[in-house]
């Protein structure tokens, strides 16, 4: 008899550093670049400071999932991710195993953790990796039990569900996952299982054989694989370097394999003489990435920010519908997809040259390897060269084990094999390695800007390539719009502008798109094989509160193919909203008829057949749904029509409660149940701890909320502007509502209608998103005028921190008076935060202050978060050469030219890391300059002058360096050069913004504007030095 799978929840504590406290001051940090796409934490707030210096003692709900071979640990608080994974016939972690939860900022909205297995989606890192999920366990009749975890992401509100499963007798975990967009628009995705392993001198990544290059991030670069040569996006592997060792990568990289015919990859620790395989089906499942951090000293600084004692690790990336980050998938309305991925670990084989879910084989000289996965009986192996048979074995694997079978002779480098295996007959593993094609890699180039496009079909394609990939600066409408000027008959642009525009709330405007588009389609056919535009105007009229017309618009998308399921499910709300039970009943049916994936419409059939009392068909409708034991609107649903206890549904809420319950409220409201809905709303009220109940659950029942609490979350939904609109129509003095719908607004860059709607305003609140508005039409001194008011007004903590530090950070950049910005910032004490500590920096700098700087810089413990290591260290390079000027400037050459030397290199002691020779051209230059003044022959200072004529980032400097060796027509010529490319910068149209940067920046200007900011005085300045020198 099988011996089943435990599975059981318990109390797990583990030391914790506790995480700093959240911004309460919305981002529009719309240019942030997060990993290639956008890193706009919109509508989330965010975690900008580093946890605390100290651990606790904190409890976590675990459960314990455990067969004969594995035993894994899963924390449903944080993520749902697998915590550890334990091998139990070897005692290797064959996931990387963390003793600490110790939060480091390298999430995109913060707080991001290592170890384990992170579930990846709808973009990496995970979003909610720091969140809750709602979990449950669910026994199988066949003995295996599988850990249920599910919550919606917090960006798209789409669903992610991972079942983690062990089977009695299988040495392998399945993760079952269900990804499901819940809401009427399409949304992009990627799904990347993140695991962690520890690494070391001997841990090696293996790829299939067919595999010859890896890329990097966006398909930027890319090199030969396993040796690889030349640069790779900062990595020099110079003539060949064997990078499947891991710590062959001097500094932080990534591999995305090419594609492979193939559904394994894995890492191999040959010193333990273990290691972990992942399996899943090639065709869906094309990502096999690997990430480290490298050998530098700033791997050695990430290692201290994220655990204690566990050491170095790298992530082993298995992605299905992407193999690049970014590179995303549609998911479309109401649509899911389900996949399974598998992982095992594996002992004593060595690098396996071939797996699949029975078994792994490796194959080394005159031996092979077979590490089965299971148990299995008669089995049989045989291996092949050609024609030439060198082993054909009888056994039985009585476990899952490892078993070696010796070769009547070695297999040499470059020979083509073939091995079989099988058990009782039936075949398991048939593989050939053999010589596989070459590839070619496919690199991404330049993107054109709209004017740059003369076809009407590129420009619609790149419009939909940003929107998909979430690029952090273009914008798409501008080349659906280049699309429609080129070609007026582009009806693919129409549509996806009108998508946008509706996703912007902007109805009127997406109306007349389509009707535009419209008229166009129906010259010659009015029976579209799409029925993307009547679904679009449905969407349209329905936000509208025009019910019938996007009732009828909905109908007419259903006559074709592609929309049948999407559109039936929303007419059924309709239908439901009018109270015709019947139809309703029917287009839901049409619904999952059409796609039996489609859980909405069968909630919509459990409604309407409860009110038709119809019990036969609610037990029917309560079978297919049996899969969908953590969809909330479901568990609603139940309660609803008084299937489910209502207590016992606000007990399940795990993943953050508020935006759970308005997900479902605002569900509710589209069928007309306003009064399930209200039941809801109060419910939460009434049940949830007042820290867990947003303002906008107050707003959304009709209630004035009574503290401005958001839980994280600020408004985005249609209903929640709906929500906010009648409480400003209330009570035109309730400035939270119209501060909300201001942010709102702003979320939409509807930034015209968030500035009317803050003006007046006299919270910090306001005040900030006047400063923000003002600052981007280019009223810089208003804006710093408003910040100021902000700071007054603001309240003490996150609130007048954010303030402070904005205000402080565009105080440097217009380079007002240095000292008032020491006294703003001081007014509060030393700073804590990581952000106003360097905008401190800065100022003492600019101060004559640089001894300060330095004091400053040694005594705050700086933990930057990932892409902000530069900047650190570029501040240190700045204030130790701001140090070195005024001893030079006082004559006091030694020790100016001591602090020159010492910004040569970033110390150990700060947590910083900068790359390149550029950085350190001012130091350098220094360097030169004291060589020179105590000999003015020194030949090391020329020599560094020779190379900062070629190096120094800063053209006037280089073109006085020209000037100083003599070379004048080279001064000339650079001089020449940059004026052209400037003035050429300067005619650029980008569609958005000029570029993407690190940092959660709400303070932007449109590109044209910074590009005359940046390139006019440039070219101004160049000229007159040109002039000069001729």
């Amino acid at each position: 008899m099988k011996r089943k799978v435990t599975a059981q929840s318990f109390t797990l504590t583990i030391p914790t550093y506790p995480e700093a406290p959240y911004e309460t001051l919305p981002m529009f940090a719309e240019t942030r670049n997060h990993q290639a796409t956008s890193g706009n934490p919109f509508p989330n707030a965010v975690t900008l400071s580093p946890c605390a210096e100290t651990a606790e003692e904190k409890e976590y709900i675990a459960v314990r999932l455990e067969n004969k071979y594995i035993q894994l640990i899963i924390l449903p608080q944080l993520g749902g991710r697998i915590f550890a994974a334990l091998d139990k016939r070897s005692g290797y972690n064959f996931f990387y195993r963390q003793h600490v939860i110790k939060p480091a900022l390298i999430g995109c909205l913060g707080s991001w953790i290592s170890g384990g297995v992170e579930f990846n989606w709808p973009f990496h890192h995970r979003p909610a990796t720091y969140m809750a999920t709602d979990w449950t366990i669910e026994t199988g009749d066949d003995g295996s039990a599988t850990v249920w975890l599910s919550d919606s992401d917090p960006y798209y509100r789409m669903k992610g569900t991972v079942g983690i499963c062990l089977y009695p007798d299988k040495c392998y975990l399945e993760t079952k996952v269900r990804v499901t967009n819940r809401t009427s628009v399409r949304h992009p995705f990627l799904w990347w299982q993140n695991a962690a392993v520890s690494v070391n001198e001997n841990y090696r990544l293996f790829f299939p054989h067919d595999v010859d290059h890896v890329v990097h991030h966006y398909r930027t670069v890319s090199t030969s694989w396993p040796v690889a040569k030349g640069n790779y996006s900062g990595c020099d592997f110079g003539g060949g370097t064997d990078i499947s060792l891991i710590y062959n990568a001097p500094h932080s990289t990534s591999y995305f394999a090419a594609p492979s015919k193939f559904d394994f990859f894995g890492g191999y620790d040959e010193g333990w003489d273990a290691g972990v395989i992942h399996i899943a089906d090639h065709h869906i499942s094309p990502g096999k990435k690997m990430f480290t951090w490298g050998r530098d000293q700033n791997a050695k600084s990430w290692e201290t920010k994220l655990t204690d004692t566990d050491g170095p690790y790298c992530e082993l990336m298995a992605g299905v519908y992407t193999d690049n980050q970014p590179d995303f998938t549609w998911l479309a309305p109401y649509e899911t997809k389900s996949f399974s991925q598998y992982w095992y670990p594996i002992t004593k084989t060595g690098v396996p040259d071939y797996a699949d879910l029975q078994c792994s084989v490796t194959v080394k000289g005159d031996k092979v390897s077979v590490a089965s996965t299971s148990a299995l009986p008669d089995v049989r192996v045989r291996l092949s060269v050609g024609d030439e048979e060198l082993c054909d074995e009888l056994t039985e694997f009585k476990d899952a084990t490892t078993l070696n079978f010796k070769l009547s002779r070695k297999v040499n480098p470059g020979e083509c094999w073939r091995i079989q295996v099988t058990s009782a007959g039936r075949p398991l593993s048939d593989y050939t390695d053999e010589k596989f094609p070459a590839q070619t890699p496919r690199i991404i180039g330049r993107r054109k800007t709209p004017d740059e496009i003369d076809s009407a079909y590129e420009a619609y394609n790149v419009g939909e390539h940003l929107i998909l990939y979430r690029d952090p600066v273009a914008d798409p409408e501008k080349y659906w719009e280049r699309s429609i000027k080129l070609d007026k008959h582009m009806i693919p642009a129409y549509l996806s502008l009108a998508e946008s525009r509706i996703r912007r709330g902007l109805y009127d405007e997406a109306e007349k798109l389509l009707d535009d588009a419209t008229v166009l389609r129906d010259e010659f056919n009015q029976r579209p094989e799409s029925g993307k535009i009547h679904y679009l105007y449905g969407l349209c009229y329905q936000r509208q509160g025009r019910y019938d017309d996007a009732y009828d618009a909905f109908r007419k998308a259903m006559w074709s193919y592609d929309k049948v399921s999407a559109a039936a499910t929303k007419a059924s709300a309709l239908a439901l909203r009018r109270r015709d039970w019947k139809d309703a009943r029917a287009l839901a049916g049409m619904a999952y008829e059409s796609d039996n994936s489609n859980s909405a419409a069968v909630i919509r059939m459990l409604l309407a057949d409860y009110r038709l009392h119809d019990d036969a068909a609610v037990k029917a409708d309560i079978a297919l749904l049996s899969e969908e034991k953590l969809n909330m609107t479901y568990a609603w649903a139940l309660v609803s029509v008084g299937m489910a206890d209502e207590g016992e549904f606000f007990a399940r809420l795990q993943s953050p409660p508020s935006q759970t319950v308005i997900d479902v409220a605002c569900e509710f409201m589209s069928f007309g149940f306003n009064t399930e809905a209200r039941k809801l709303l109060d419910g939460a009220i009434n049940r949830l701890p007042e820290e867990k109940v947003s303002a906008m659950v107050y707003y959304l029942a009709g209630l004035t909320p009574p503290s401005e609490e958001l839980c994280r979350v600020f408004p985005t939904r249609p209903e929640e502007a709906l929500a906010l609109e009648k409480a400003i129509e209330a009570d035109p003095r309730d400035e939270f509502a119209r501060y909300l719908l201001g942010v709102l607004r702003m979320g939409q860059r509807r930034y015209g209608e968030a500035e009317a709607l803050w003006s007046g305003g006299k919270s910090c609140g306001c005040l900030r998103g006047l400063a923000i508005c003002a600052w981007r039409r280019g009223a810089r001194a208003k804006a710093l005028e408003l910040l100021r008011r902000a700071c007054k007004a603001a309240r003490k903590g996150p609130e007048l921190d954010a303030a402070i530090f904005e205000s402080a950070y565009l105080m440097n950049q217009t380079r007002a008076d240095p000292e008032k910005t020491i006294s703003l910032i001081l007014s509060a004490g030393e700073p804590e935060r990581d952000d106003t500590a360097l905008e401190l920096i800065t100022a003492y700098c600019r101060a004559g202050k640089a001894k300060k700087a330095l004091e400053l810089l040694k005594a705050h413990n700086f933990r930057p978060g990932e892409g902000s290591e530069a900047m650190l260290a570029q501040s240190y390079i700045n204030t130790v050469c701001s140090l070195g000027d005024e001893h030079f400037r006082r004559g006091e050459i030694d020790t100016a030219l001591e602090n020159y030397l010492a910004a040569q290199s970033i110390p150990e002691w700060l947590d910083g890391n900068i790359s390149g020779e550029s950085p350190f051209a001012r130091a350098k230059l220094g360097e030169a300059e004291c060589l020179l003044r105590k000999n003015p022959d020194d030949e090391k200072a020329k020599a560094i002058l020779a190379r900062l004529c070629d190096i120094h980032p800063d053209t006037f400097v280089r073109a006085d360096l020209l000037m100083r060796v003599g070379r004048k027509d080279d001064a000339v010529k650079l001089l020449e050069g940059r004026i052209s490319d400037w003035k050429r910068q300067l005619k650029i149209c980008e569609s958005g913004y000029y570029r993407s940067q690190p940092a959660f920046l709400s303070y932007l200007e449109p590109a044209a504007a910074e590009r005359r900011r940046i390139f006019s005085p440039l070219i101004k300045r160049a000229e007159e030095t040109l002039k000069k020198l001729k």
